[in-house]
């Protein structure tokens, strides 16, 4: 009684079918990688492991390496939004994109090499990628 609205923790079964029991929580280090809540239609709510990966955009095991907040950058199934569209979580983006500041109601940008249309340039964040930043008006 009285916790009707809340999500259960679903048992995460792993591609060889055994529980994933190292995934507790999120954030945790697991075999090759950390955990993370994996989007679920069900209302469930599970939490798996994912890899590590190199290169944004890069297709790897189970989809796209995608750049998670400061924990790096992991492969994930790649989502759909949009370059401008909004994100709350790293890989709702398409693949080759990154969802910037999803727990403050993000956007999907596109992470750049060094050229950015007329008026941009494209600046260092200092976390692996570089991203087209807008001149500032006089």
């Amino acid at each position: 009684g009285g916790d009707a609205g809340a999500t259960s923790n679903c048992l995460t079964v792993d591609e060889s079918s055994r529980p994933l029991t190292q995934c507790m929580s999120e954030g945790d280090a697991c075999e090759g990688g950390r955990c993370f809540r994996e989007p679920s239609s069900d209302g469930c709510i599970r939490i798996a492991c994912f890899r590590e990966c190199d290169v944004v955009g890069a297709e790897c095991q189970g989809g796209s390496c995608y750049y998670v907040n400061t924990l790096g950058m992991f492969c994930m199934p790649a989502g759909s939004k949009n370059p401008g569209e909004a994100c709350l979580a790293a890989n709702d983006c398409i693949p080759g994109s990154i969802c910037l500041f999803p727990t403050e109601g993000g956007t999907c940008i596109l992470p750049c090499t060094d050229t950015c249309d007329e008026g941009a340039t494209c600046e260092d964040t200092g976390l692996g990628f570089k991203v087209c930043v807008a001149a500032e008006e006089p």
